[in-house]
């Protein structure tokens, strides 16, 4: 998870290990969740609503539209 919020240029706030979940932020401001559970990866743009679920970390942070950081 860590590596893939690199990749977005994203950092998270304190993780829920008990479901191993927790928030995004990008530039100060929160985009969404992530986690992983019995059915794979998944997030969502606010605190209820439905998960959308995909193979890894990368792939659920670029469902919220979150685009890769780019070198400066």
């Amino acid at each position: 998870m860590e590596e893939a919020c690199a990749v977005f240029g994203l950092y998270h706030g304190e993780i829920d290990w008990l479901s191993f979940s927790t928030k995004l932020y990008q530039d100060g401001h929160s985009v969404g969740f992530i986690g992983c559970n019995q059915q794979g990866w998944y997030t969502r743009p606010r605190q209820y609503g439905v998960n959308r679920v995909a193979g890894c970390a990368k792939d659920v942070i670029a469902l919220l539209g979150v685009r890769a950081a780019v070198a400066a």
